[in-house]
């Protein structure tokens, strides 16, 4: 019950704001796989869930930001852009480039050892490679294309950034109960556990929150290291600063 009282005093609001940030209705809002948010959020440590939930709700401290605030918003590893959330993915530094390589394949490994079944996890893979215009780690894999496609075409209609933020259409969890087998009997006739659809649906949303702790950590790496382009922008804005007071003065000594 309180748990009902919960949602029916905070849920509209919440859903609101959701439609308001996400640019949707409120029929492609509720096409979203809640539960299986709330359950991954339940297993963050604190200092996880407020970083999570920061990228989920677009306030991270990133280029845009910092624009809103009169800083320097350039990409602090490529120097080329206004750093946007989307280009953690998508940034042309080669440490980023290879982060985002090895955190896909890391998935796709984990994807298959957590019962994933080929279908449902090189279709997913394949989603965050083209969020991410990233390479598919393995280009000889098939799938049930016609499925797949449908699965594509829903989730398509949340966007890509929706996609790596970890709003998944309910339509995987779908698709994961359709394929689902019978549990395994081991030698002595106990049934091996399996995973259900809402819980494989989780190592889904966990594999993007996992690739982006990956990018968020090796982008604030470089931003504090002595490659950083927001470092030397930033120089080179106090160097002006400097001279322009120095300039400044030596007019109001001439008089």
């Amino acid at each position: 019950m309180s748990e009902q009282i919960h949602y029916a005093a905070e849920a509209p609001a919440m859903m609101q704001h959701i439609q308001d940030h996400l640019r949707r209705t409120n029929e492609t809002v509720q096409e979203i796989n809640w539960r299986i948010i709330g359950r991954a959020k339940k297993r963050l440590k604190l200092h996880e869930s407020i970083r999570i939930m920061k990228m989920v709700y677009g306030w991270l401290n990133i280029g845009t930001q910092k624009q809103k605030m009169g800083q320097i918003d350039v990409c602090p590893c490529c120097g080329k852009e206004t750093e946007t959330q989307h280009h953690l993915y998508t940034c042309t530094n080669d440490t980023m480039k290879q982060t985002l390589k090895d955190s896909i394949a890391t998935a796709k490994t984990k994807l298959v050892k957590q019962g994933i079944p080929s279908d449902i996890y090189n279709e997913f893979i394949e989603q965050i490679c083209l969020a991410t215009h990233a390479e598919h780690p393995d280009n000889t894999y098939t799938v049930d294309r016609h499925r797949m496609n449908e699965i594509r075409e829903q989730q398509s209609r949340l966007g890509e950034e929706a996609f790596l933020k970890g709003f998944l259409h309910i339509d995987w969890t779908r698709a994961l109960n359709e394929v689902r087998t019978p549990p395994d009997i081991d030698s002595e006739g106990k049934k091996i556990h399996k995973k259900d659809p809402l819980e494989q649906s989780v190592c889904l949303l966990r594999a993007l929150w996992d690739i982006f702790e990956a990018q968020w950590a090796c982008r604030n790496e470089i931003l504090h290291g002595k490659e950083s382009h927001v470092i030397e922008k930033d120089t080179e804005r106090l160097r002006e600063r400097l001279k322009d007071c120095w300039n400044l003065g030596q007019r109001k000594l001439k008089c």
